[in-house]
């Protein structure tokens, strides 16, 4: 899990850094261009963001116009998504909850399923999988 502190949110002393370390904003745009180019193939509307840390692909998906939820379990870096995307006139859903657990936490959150795509970017597949 991440390097944290605190026992309540392990990604807390994480959050505060992730952007500086690893969410340069073109990154996050030039992997969204990307995305999109896939997902307006498929003709995906509505995104499910599974650990989306701060929110750098959120917004990015937000801004091309997609309809996205993002979910993470780190309360922390939800936070700053929600603020990323409120700065930016944005919206997003987010939700609290594991991505080994997704159907459970977005079906106790209420969220309609389904979504066109699922997309889990940077290295949160292995950083969640158990070995």
């Amino acid at each position: 899990m991440g390097s944290g502190n605190s026992a309540e949110d392990p990604f807390e002393l994480e959050a505060k850094y992730y952007d500086k370390i690893w969410g340069l904003a073109d990154t996050y745009e030039s992997e969204t261009k990307f995305l999109d180019k896939i997902l307006k193939e498929y003709g995906a509307h509505r995104i499910l963001d599974l650990a989306c840390g701060t929110g750098g692909h959120c917004l990015q998906l937000a801004k091309s116009g997609y309809d996205v939820v993002g979910l993470d379990v780190s309360r922390t870096m939800l936070e700053k998504a929600r603020e990323k995307l409120s700065k930016a006139g944005l919206q997003a859903v987010f939700f609290l909850g594991e991505m080994t657990k997704v159907q459970s936490s977005l079906l106790n959150a209420k969220t309609p399923l389904p979504f066109d795509a699922v997309v889990c970017m940077g290295n949160a597949l292995a950083e969640h999988t158990p070995l």
